[in-house]
């Protein structure tokens, strides 16, 4: 496997990378010493490590049950919230135990596009989705994000999930609009395939989108929501020694492609401006 951190990548590519190394290591701390102390197959311990051991098979629709369960044993406490976030992530697809297999497979095809890593880990295997998948996984995402919003302070392990969360979240939304605006149902969410659906120097418009297709509006004050999200865990990365010296370089470009105006909120014309520059 190559090392990841010295690779150079697109923007949301980068973030989505680093993320998901952090999470998962993260996880893999966590689980580390669980067996001290579980005689009680029901305390906190024992629940902690039933929880993971289903995240490690892949069990989410499992362990989201368990988890609806142990936050009524455990109400507001912020590790088990934050696992119930993991559970509706990876009823999405977006399963961190194994996305370091699928970046792999990513470089060695040679894609680089900024939301490429969304596509290809939810998608198919050439990032294609359906109109049904798109709304499917970006409830379960809208889910995972809540339940982060609830936790009343979030730490650095939590704010790095909820920028991996709104890394996938901006790009399912994306999705959503480009597929209204285009009238289209079914996306290869990658920079080639929203690129193929606009000819070369086609401006975006989105002003054609039936409202009850996608509320704009909302999806605007999303996107800017995730952004803001995904800028805190680049604080958090570094200051947790992240040695990804150019992250915040990287995100800071990113940010300046979709916000111009630098003010926090993403308009309708800076968002057709982004779409158009993936052309």
């Amino acid at each position: 496997m190559k090392f990841w951190p010295k690779i150079q990548l697109k923007p949301s590519r980068l973030m989505f990378v680093v993320l998901s190394l952090f999470i998962m290591f993260s996880w893999v701390g966590c689980g580390s010493n669980l067996f001290e102390g579980m005689a009680d197959e029901n305390s906190k311990e024992a629940r902690q490590e039933q929880v993971l051991q289903l995240f490690d098979d892949g069990n989410y629709s499992e362990a989201l049950t368990l988890l609806q369960t142990i936050v009524t044993e455990y109400p507001g406490d912020p590790l088990f919230v934050q696992y119930l976030s993991n559970a509706f992530a990876g009823l999405a697809g977006l399963d961190t135990f194994n996305l370091l297999e699928v970046i792999d497979a990513v470089d060695d095809a040679g894609e680089e596009g900024s939301i490429d890593m969304v596509g290809l880990v939810l998608g198919d295997a050439l990032g294609r989705l359906t109109l049904a998948q798109v709304n499917a996984k970006l409830d379960f995402i809208d889910s995972a994000v809540s339940e982060m919003d609830s936790i009343t302070v979030l730490n650095d392990d939590q704010t790095i999930q909820m920028g991996l969360l709104s890394v996938t979240h901006m790009s399912l939304t994306l999705a959503k609009l480009i597929m209204a605006e285009r009238a289209v149902d079914t996306i290869t969410l990658t920079d080639a395939g929203i690129g193929a659906l606009y000819a070369p120097g086609e401006n975006v418009d989105l002003d054609g989108i039936d409202p009850a297709d996608v509320d704009l509006d909302a999806a605007l004050v999303s996107i800017s929501a995730d952004i803001v999200n995904m800028s805190g865990a680049v604080v958090a990365l570094k200051d947790n020694g992240s040695d990804q010296n150019d992250i915040s370089d990287q995100f800071q470009e990113f940010q300046d492609a979709i916000d111009q105006n630098g003010n926090g909120a993403v308009t309708q014309s800076e968002l057709e401006q982004y779409i158009e520059s993936l052309n």
